[in-house]
């Protein structure tokens, strides 16, 4: 069983799965999950107005701009849009 959950903007996983790359490795462990026992995946994502997850990219180090607001926006999520123009 693998279970997901949103803590926004990133995307958490709790399964068998998803530990057994961590097996025999604390201190990875400890560094990958929150103080509730969920591991980051790595991810960052949302859901659409019926609920279901989508996954706008990697959680790279400096790809999140938390707005005064509170809103999250990924500037490589700006950068692809504007690509396009």
């Amino acid at each position: 069983m693998f279970s997901i959950v949103l803590l926004l903007p990133q995307i958490l996983g709790w399964g068998r799965n998803v530990f057994m790359g961590y097996l025999n490795r604390e201190t990875e462990t400890r560094e990958t999950q929150t103080e509730s026992g969920w591991l980051r995946l790595g991810d960052l994502g949302g859901t659409d107005p019926d609920g279901f997850l989508l996954v706008h990219g990697r959680s790279e180090e400096g790809d999140l701009v938390a707005l005064r607001s509170g809103e999250v926006i990924l500037p490589s999520k700006v950068r692809r849009g504007a690509a396009r123009w």
